[in-house]
């Protein structure tokens, strides 16, 4: 399981770990800051895409199993958001925004498993293949998962640097909520 911790990431690394996780990196190298974090390659997740048991879930080995708990080992203690970073995420003229799945307040290794297999599940869910086809977008891209540690909020929002509505690039918005930022970009 090829993963990188976010403030190693560089433009080069988005085919593999996604603008979103590299987006995240760059803020990293720049003195902002950002919860501590690692992201999964989608050349894992694409290779786990292609194995499903009798209920519809991807199959999770016994070495991912191994690797996965290491990965959680390194966060013990902290709650962590499990994050979606696909690779055709964040496009130009784009916007997948709320189409893959994240899971928040993760704090048990049967919990990040779960979120692990949903945030790849998602990927291949119905709502992004419809966005796809409505946008000619072609083929699979691939998701890659970021994990972060969760960091306490009273409120949090997100900021639009054009106008989601009107595509004005002349216009900041930003919505905001009290407590995660869930509330804002699930609704």
């Amino acid at each position: 399981m090829d993963y990188k911790w976010l403030e190693t990431l560089v433009e080069s690394d988005k085919k593999d770990y996604g603008m979103k996780a590299v987006n995240l990196g760059i803020m990293m190298s720049q003195g902002f800051r950002v919860p501590r974090g690692l992201v999964i390659s989608a050349l894992w997740s694409a290779e786990k895409l292609t194995e499903y048991d009798n209920s519809g879930k991807v199959v999770l080995t016994a070495d991912d199993t191994l690797e996965l708990e290491d990965i959680y080992q390194m966060f013990s203690g902290v709650d962590l958001a499990v994050r979606s970073s696909a690779i055709d995420e964040d496009l130009e003229g784009y916007s997948f925004a709320g189409l893959y799945e994240t899971t928040l307040h993760v704090n048990c290794y049967e919990a990040f498993a779960e979120a692990i297999r949903s945030c790849l599940e998602s990927s291949v869910s119905q709502h992004v293949n419809d966005y796809k086809s409505q946008h000619n977008i072609e083929g699979r891209q691939g998701i890659a998962t970021i994990i972060q540690e969760m960091v306490p909020s009273e409120v949090a929002g997100v900021m639009f640097t054009a106008n989601p509505m009107t595509g004005n690039r002349f216009q900041v918005v930003i919505n905001g909520a009290k407590g995660f930022g869930d509330q804002v970009v699930d609704a």
